[in-house]
């Protein structure tokens, strides 16, 4: 299993460092059964203490999450992958406020809602953050929204609203320094390994994702900088 393999690279490394898992749990604020069980398998060491153990086991967080994974939608058999167990959680009714276009030109249309902002800023804000709503059809082409989330549409020509259903998502978390497209073949593999579990909703017959931008977003070139990517999943009686 992938997260037996990723314990196994800590307790590799922990050890190549001389320590025990009492010191690297004291070193790291958590309790020695944490270690333990990143270490046995059990979970993964949650996101925002990776850039810290990275740096105590003398390593890159690649150096403990990059794998082999067999990939079945691939012309070729493996490849490298960051190995992230997505977080499911449940949203409710989601209004995103912003501009659409094309998925094409995401850069540019988060450039006019940035000018948009400035000129005419969002008064009802639900929180922090900015939203990337991406809708696929069936020959692969991608609208875009872009925008915040508030909280009840917006009465202004300048803006354009949708609102998404009250559903569970699973949350990945990319590293846009890697590329957008890193984390497709590990998603696509947790997608079909838990079938069984989940089916990935569509909406109007698409599938679409999110991705959420928040304060751990540091721009595209920074190795530490996350993006969440949100699929939206059903779960199965």
């Amino acid at each position: 299993m992938d997260l037996i393999q990723i314990g196994n690279k800590i307790r590799q490394l922990r050890k190549a460092c001389t320590l025990t898992q009492e010191e690297l749990a004291e070193t790291m604020g958590v309790s020695p059964q944490a270690v333990s069980k990143w270490e046995n398998g059990h979970c993964l060491p949650e996101t925002a203490v990776l850039p810290k153990l990275a740096r105590t086991l003398n390593c890159s967080i690649e150096d403990m999450l990059l794998m082999d994974v067999e990939c079945s939608t691939s012309k070729m058999k493996h490849q490298k992958t960051l190995i992230i167990e997505p977080k499911i959680i449940r949203k409710g009714e989601l209004i995103i406020a912003g501009i659409k276009g094309d998925g094409n030109q995401t850069g540019l249309l988060w450039k006019r809602y940035d000018t948009l902002g400035k000129t005419t800023p969002l008064n009802n804000k639900k929180e922090e953050g900015g939203y990337e709503l991406r809708i696929y059809d069936r020959d692969d082409s991608c609208e875009c929204w872009v925008g915040e989330s508030v909280l009840s549409k917006v009465n202004d020509n300048n803006y354009q609203s949708i609102m998404l259903p009250d559903v569970w998502y699973a949350v990945f978390e990319i590293y846009p320094a890697r590329g957008y497209d890193s984390q497709n073949e590990a998603m696509d593999k947790w997608l079909l390994d838990n079938n069984d579990q989940y089916e990935q909703l569509k909406m109007d017959n698409k599938h679409y994702v999110i991705e959420f931008y928040d304060e751990r977003f540091k721009g595209n070139e920074d190795p530490n900088s996350i993006v969440e990517m949100w699929i939206p999943i059903i779960k199965r009686i």
